[in-house]
């Protein structure tokens, strides 16, 4: 019988987040919520090739060309090309990146007036309880304002 004389050397990780937790928690959302997570993935495939469309589109948006005009799809106009002979593809992602930057206008707008009108409404409702919005943070002799550790025990 053998064995071993060495001391086995125990590795410690970081408290922090390791790559291998990231990637087991990641893993363990994608199979319990597998439908969400594509939608998720979709989305953000089409927010990135909005954002990069300058990179990505392989023609000019309003190039007109009217030999090529209304082709299916095909190698060269993966999405076919419309009655003026413009590329469908490269029209989808520059039209995608206006609608981006209009959605996310408007979510924070409106993030921005629904603040504004609860704020208001618990001052007006509810005189004697504290803010909400500054409730959430505590005075921080070094940095200002901080957001407070354990603001979901706060409100009650």
């Amino acid at each position: 019988m053998a064995s071993s004389t060495h001391a086995s050397a125990s590795v410690v990780e970081p408290a922090g987040l390791s790559a291998r937790r990231i990637g087991g928690a990641l893993l363990q959302v994608v199979r319990r919520y597998p439908f969400p997570c594509l939608i998720t993935l979709v989305l953000c495939l089409i927010g990135a090739g909005s954002g990069l469309a300058d990179f990505i589109a392989p023609y000019d948006p309003n190039a007109i060309n009217p030999s090529d005009r209304l082709q299916g799809p095909n190698s060269t106009y993966w999405m076919g090309t419309d009655a003026l002979g413009r590329d469908v593809f490269t029209r989808v992602l520059y039209g995608g990146r206006a609608s981006l930057g209009v959605s996310v206008a408007s979510v924070a707008l409106g993030v921005v007036v629904a603040l504004g009108v609860g704020e208001l409404t618990l001052r007006l409702l509810w005189p004697q309880r504290s803010s909400v919005i500054l409730g959430m943070f505590e005075k921080d002799d070094a940095a200002g304002y901080r957001l407070r550790a354990g603001y979901r025990n706060h409100v009650s």
